[in-house]
């Protein structure tokens, strides 16, 4: 067995970090009354999402619409936007079905997005302008093609209008 004897030495270090911040800003400071959809990742392991599907009946004439996915906190969407997860198109890229929401616009995320296995959600859709609107459903109406009622609530999650811009 060989042994040595350690030379412990300190020397002063500096170190000098510059940081720049970038925000960006959506609607004028940030203000901005999305449309959020819950969803619940089911599937063993996570999953990723490339793109999402959403069927407008309006548009605007010239202000983009985008798409983020944010996390759920206590069922509610938070303001945590999950990376890689924001698209904005413009009102040329969308297609609108004013009659009857068979066409969808598709978002299609410049990356992959991935979901944690058994954690919620949100889909959230947003503008500066109020002209885009989207088809929903809703409990006890009739769908659009009028054949049939809405009379079940399906467990895909809660829809989420918010109306001051900070809920």
């Amino acid at each position: 067995m060989a042994t040595r004897n350690a030379a412990i030495s300190q020397v002063p270090l500096t170190e000098v970090r510059q940081t720049t911040i970038t925000s960006t800003r959506r609607g004028g400071g940030g203000w901005y009354d999305p449309l959020a959809q819950t969803i619940m990742c089911d599937q063993d392991g996570g999953m990723f999402i490339t793109s999402v599907d959403i069927f407008f009946s309006h548009k605007a004439a010239s202000l983009p619409v985008w798409v983020e996915v944010r996390s759920v906190i206590n069922g509610y969407p938070s303001q945590e936007i999950l990376p890689f997860s924001v698209k904005s198109l413009q009102p040329t890229d969308v297609t609108v079905n004013s009659t009857d929401g068979t066409t969808a616009t598709k978002f299609t995320f410049d990356s992959p997005v991935y979901l944690r296995e058994n954690m919620e959600y949100a889909l959230v859709v947003a503008s500066d302008s109020p002209d885009y609107k989207i088809w929903i459903s809703r409990l006890g109406e009739v769908d659009i093609g009028g054949t049939r009622a809405i009379s079940t609530q399906p467990t895909l999650g809660s829809l989420f209008k918010s109306q001051n811009a900070t809920t």
